[in-house]
């Protein structure tokens, strides 16, 4: 493989939150914060400029956990959620403010990515309300589990005559079995991310995906200093442009940062 500089730091991808990736390298990387955290967590990035105001964002995920809770459609929900003068007053403010007089463009290209990275942070912020409802469901299937095995004990069932596979889901759900977008996840992340950032990548479904597309991977260097609590060996390396990770054989018109070339990180 050739050499070239490692990134200043590295991000998970595309898990948003800890418990989708293994223990074991949690602490390889850093999870993104597209600005729902109230106060500075550890082992967190936050972008230092976010083109929606963390105050005004985490309302706006509010607000659409709220409509999510009340319209089935998905196809209402997004037409609801793309016009935020349908959302409560005081929010669709805030949330136009934050949209429109970010940086007062003044040509339609600045408009344009200003939309781009906008929309961006919705969606990652959306990747989180997500990957949290999926952990509840999961806490809910386990304690649903514990009281049907405690009252199958109580009336003592044998295990041929318990009550079979009733369950809260379906089974071999859990957090190693999410199907996140994650194509779409990880074109937010390179979007936001600035360009001393890698990205570090545990889930086999997207190493296999970057491997059968032809992306190829050396070992990780002894030499290169990885977070102390990153205990993992068999690391790999490579360093492809953007708009490979997401399975693309060409660059993304106009859009730079997804062309960028970055240094992905992965345990497999």
């Amino acid at each position: 493989m050739p050499s070239y500089d490692f990134p200043s730091f590295l991000v998970h991808a595309p898990a948003l939150l800890p418990a989708f990736v293994s223990p074991a390298v949690q602490s390889c990387a850093q999870f993104f914060d597209p600005g729902l955290e109230t106060t500075e967590q550890e082992n967190m990035f936050r972008p230092l400029e976010l083109p929606i105001e963390p105050k005004t964002f985490r309302q706006m995920v509010r607000d659409y956990d709220t409509l999510a809770n009340q319209v089935s459609d998905p196809a209402l929900l997004a037409s609801i959620f793309g016009a935020p003068s349908n959302t409560s007053e005081e929010s669709s403010r805030n949330i136009l403010a934050a949209l429109e007089g970010q940086a007062s463009p003044d040509n339609e290209e600045t408009k344009r990515q200003n939309e781009r990275v906008a929309k961006a942070q919705l969606v990652l912020g959306l990747g989180v309300l997500l990957q949290k409802r999926h952990l509840e469901l999961v806490e809910l299937d386990s304690s649903f589990n514990q009281v049907k095995s405690k009252f199958e004990n109580n009336l003592g069932m044998e295990q041929g005559d318990a009550l079979g596979d009733a369950t809260v889901i379906q089974s071999g759900f859990g957090e190693e079995h999410f199907d996140m977008p994650w194509a779409t996840v990880l074109s937010a992340m390179l979007t936001l991310l600035p360009e001393e950032a890698g990205i570090f990548v545990s889930d086999p479904t997207v190493i296999d995906a970057w491997k059968d597309f032809g992306v190829q991977f050396g070992p990780l260097d002894d030499n290169i200093a990885m977070p102390a609590k990153c205990r993992v060996s068999g690391l790999q390396i490579t360093r492809v442009p953007g708009y490979h990770l997401l399975l693309r054989k060409r660059p993304v018109e106009d859009v730079t940062l997804l062309n960028a070339e970055r240094v992905v990180v992965i345990a497999s």
